[in-house]
């Protein structure tokens, strides 16, 4: 539970990290990753959770989970970037997802 937590976080950190606009960024930000047809989130690497399988496919419940929602979103790919936990948050304030 913890884990999709973390990427639920992260998925929300995505949407608002443009600017503090609330709302209003949040929607830009939303039809940024429609118009590009992706949006890259972090996971930790943490299996069963979200973790890189053996082709180096992310994988794992918080990345299932994050695709069937930005698809419904319109968003049809989703990129996973695995990393530490550690480095979530520092990854996504570098603009790395």
């Amino acid at each position: 539970m913890a884990a999709t937590g973390e990427a639920t976080g992260t998925m929300e950190a995505t949407g608002t990290s443009e600017s503090s606009g609330g709302e209003a960024s949040a929607g830009g930000t939303l039809a940024k990753a429609r118009e590009q047809g992706y949006i890259t989130i972090g996971f930790a690497n943490e299996a069963p959770y979200g973790f890189a399988d053996s082709s180096g496919e992310v994988t794992g419940e918080a990345p299932e989970v994050a695709k069937a929602i930005f698809a419904e979103l319109g968003i049809p790919e989703v990129q996973g970037v695995v990393t530490t936990f550690g480095s979530l948050i520092p990854g996504l304030q570098a603009g790395r997802f």
